[in-house]
């Protein structure tokens, strides 16, 4: 066999084996009557130096005429996704367990029902705060849609319709909207004085949180659209709305919920009672104001900067950092005093067995 044969059995193995899509070499690299050993070393030199554009038309092709590479790109693609959004919902969940552990908030209480559910009182309005010779437009919160002056709210801007119900939860076909775990008829929990219950709840059936009013509907809402839409379907918030694209956190949701019901609305729907903590004895104390901390420092490291009341958390998590440091100095006092009435108790033992007594 020739060199010349050899090298053309040598490219067909390479063609059949190797779909590579080689761009057009110029004239003077390829002379006429080349011999064989160096036609060999040009395209060797072409697939090895010149060629992203060839290696990029390579994958194109190659992924555009491979059905089965490209399901399996589209499932490895999809995959991905779905185990972002399983991450990002169990993320809340987190979120809705550590903010339902908490106590102390002036505006606003939660109360941990389930893994899935959290109550949220909160306060209709502030007694404390006597606004009544400032003109509304002082206290409205110029930022949001709505405010807690607008009360009450007309269903179609508040509540979300059935129709859009039906659509987010996939049962169209029927009836069936996008009610809470237990109809609000069926609600045992109650309200306090001059507060609003609200139900927030991040189910699995429908993988997103919403909010549902539980009691005080003609307070919040005028109802055209019967008596459906001020009962069992969810509120229509800025908080809530397209959940999955963007990246809403739960203080969003409570700080959105405070603004809406309290009048006048607050500057920082955060605000502490520290009463409540000073209340409560030296080590719960201790524990509560460290809890309540670190929520504080999540809503500063990220929350959005951009939110009016985000100073004035800041100025909160600075005092309840002193009082936590506080606590614990005091926490320290008492202990060192506990060890040292017991030291004294075994030295006054041991004097009195030296002494025969």
């Amino acid at each position: 066999m020739s060199q010349d044969s050899g090298f053309k059995s040598h490219s067909r193995r390479l063609n059949t084996k190797i779909p590579v899509v080689v761009p057009p070499t110029p004239t003077s690299a390829r002379p006429e009557g080349a011999p064989p050993w160096q036609r060999c070393h040009l395209l060797v030199s072409v697939l090895s130096n010149g060629c992203k554009r060839s290696h990029s038309r390579y994958f194109k092709f190659h992924f555009s005429t491979s059905p089965h590479m490209q399901e399996r790109f589209n499932m490895s693609s999809a995959t991905e996704d779905k185990m972002k959004e399983v991450k990002k919902l169990q993320e809340f969940l987190g979120d809705l367990v550590a903010l339902g552990s908490l106590q102390g908030f002036r505006y606003f209480q939660p109360w941990l029902r389930g893994r899935e559910e959290l109550l949220l009182t909160v306060v209709n309005e502030d007694v404390s705060w006597r606004l009544a010779s400032l003109p509304r437009s002082l206290v409205h919160s110029p930022d949001e849609d709505c405010g807690a002056a607008d009360l009450p709210y007309a269903d179609q801007s508040l509540l979300t319709s059935l129709r859009s119900q039906k659509r987010m939860s996939g049962c169209g076909y029927t009836d069936t909207g996008l009610p809470p775990a237990s109809p609000c008829d069926r609600e045992i929990a109650l309200p306090e004085l001059n507060c609003t219950l609200f139900l927030l709840a991040c189910y699995a059936k429908y993988q997103c949180p919403y909010v549902w009013i539980r009691s005080n509907h003609e307070r919040l809402v005028k109802t055209t659209s019967g008596p459906w839409a001020a009962k069992d379907s969810p509120l229509k918030l800025n908080a809530t709305r397209d959940w999955h694209q963007n990246d809403r956190l739960i203080w969003e949701i409570v700080a959105e919920l405070v603004e809406l019901c309290t009048w006048p609305p607050p500057s920082n729907p955060f605000t502490l009672d520290i009463r409540y903590f000073e209340s409560l004895p030296l080590i719960e104390r201790f524990l509560a104001s460290g809890a309540m901390a670190n929520f504080l420092q999540r809503i500063v490291i990220y929350g959005n900067r951009e939110k009016l009341y985000y100073s004035k958390v800041l100025e909160e998590l600075e005092t309840l950092n002193r009082f936590h440091v506080k606590s614990l100095h005091e926490m320290q006092k008492q202990k060192r005093r506990e060890m040292e009435e017991e030291a004294d108790g075994e030295y006054g033992i041991d004097s009195n067995l030296s002494n025969g007594e």
